[in-house]
C-alpha cells in the first residue's frame, strides 16, 4: 500500500473513532435530559397536588371564615339591640336615682332621731347580751346535768334490771307475808272477841296510822325517818311504820321520839336495792 493509502486509513480510523466519542457523548447528554425531564415532570406533578391540597384548604377557610362573619355580624345586631336596651334602661335606672336622692334626702333627717333611738337601745342591747350570756352558761350548765343525768339513767337501768327479780321475789314473799298476817288478824280478832280485849291491852299493838315521810337521816346508822304523825294521832314510842311506795315495799322503822304532829323513827329492816325518800308511805298496818 501507497503512504497515501496508509494515511487515508490513518485519517478514516481517527475519524470514526472522533465520531464515535461524539455519538457516546451524544448519547449520554441525551439519556442526561431525559433523566432531567422526568424528574422536571415528577417535581411538577407533586407541586400541583400540594397547590391543590392548598387550595382546597384556604377554600375551606374561606367558607370558615364567612361563617364566622356573618355569626359575627348576629352577634354585632344583638349586641346593639342590647345597647339600645341597656341605654334605655339606664334611662329609667337614672331617673330612679334622682328620685332615690330625694327620698334619702327626707331619710336623712330622720336619721338624727334614730340616732338617738339607737343610744337608748345601746343599753338594751348590752342588757339582752349579759342575758343571753347567762343563758348560755344556764344551757351549758343544763347539758352537763343532762349527760351526767343520762350516764346515771344508764347505770339506774342496769340497776333497775337487776333489781327486777329481786322485786318480784319480794313482792311474792310480801304477798305470802299478808295472806299469813290476815290469817293471823283474823284469829287475833276471834280470840279479842272471845276475851273481850283490846290490841293495845293486849300488846301495845299500833292501830292502824298512815303517814308520810317528812325527812330521811343517813348520818346516823342504819338511818332515821320523820314521819308526818305523832301523839296527836296516837302514835307512841315502840310503834313500828311499814314503808312503801307505789306497791314497793322498803322497809320498816321503829319509833323512838314522838312529839305532837310528828315522829322520829329509827330504821329497822331495809329491802335491798331500795331507798327511802321523802314522800314514801308509812303505815303501821299494810
Amino acid at each position: 500500500m501507497s503512504p497515501i493509502g496508509r494515511i487515508f486509513v490513518v485519517i478514516n480510523l481517527v475519524l470514526a473513532g472522533l465520531f464515535l466519542g461524539s455519538a457516546a457523548t451524544s448519547l449520554a447528554s441525551a439519556q442526561k435530559y431525559k433523566a432531567d425531564f422526568d424528574g422536571a415532570v415528577k417535581a411538577r406533578q407533586d407541586l400541583k397536588a400540594k397547590l391543590d391540597a392548598e387550595i382546597g384548604s384556604l377554600e375551606a377557610e374561606k367558607l370558615a371564615a364567612e361563617s364566622l362573619r356573618n355569626e359575627i355580624k348576629t352577634q354585632k345586631d344583638a349586641l346593639e339591640t342590647q345597647k339600645l336596651a341597656l341605654e334605655q334602661d339606664i334611662a329609667a335606672k337614672t331617673d330612679e336615682v334622682a328620685q332615690m336622692k330625694a327620698s334619702l334626702s327626707g331619710i336623712s333627717s330622720g336619721l338624727g332621731d334614730m340616732s338617738t333611738q339607737l343610744e337608748n337601745q345601746s343599753s338594751q342591747v348590752e342588757q339582752a347580751n349579759n342575758e343571753r350570756m347567762a343563758a348560755t352558761e344556764a344551757r351549758r350548765t343544763a347539758e352537763a346535768e343532762r349527760a351526767d343525768a343520762i350516764e346515771a339513767k344508764a347505770a339506774a337501768e342496769d340497776k333497775v334490771n337487776d333489781l327486777n327479780a329481786q322485786i318480784a321475789s319480794l313482792r311474792t314473799e310480801l304477798n305470802t307475808t299478808r295472806n299469813e298476817l290476815q290469817s293471823t288478824s283474823t284469829l287475833l280478832t276471834v280470840a279479842l272477841d272471845k276475851s273481850g280485849e283490846t290490841i293495845e291491852t293486849l300488846g301495845g299493838a299500833a292501830p292502824k296510822i298512815d303517814g308520810a315521810v317528812l325527812q330521811v337521816a343517813t348520818n346516823v346508822k342504819p338511818g332515821l325517818v320523820h314521819i308526818n304523825r305523832g301523839s296527836a294521832d296516837a302514835v307512841k314510842a315502840g310503834y313500828e311504820f311499814d314503808i312503801y311506795s307505789s306497791g314497793v315495799y322498803k322497809g320498816r322503822a321503829k319509833v323512838e321520839i314522838v312529839n305532837a304532829n310528828s315522829c322520829t323513827a329509827r330504821i329497822t329492816a331495809m329491802v335491798d336495792g331500795t331507798t327511802i325518800m321523802q314522800g314514801d308511805t308509812a303505815s303501821t298496818r299494810i
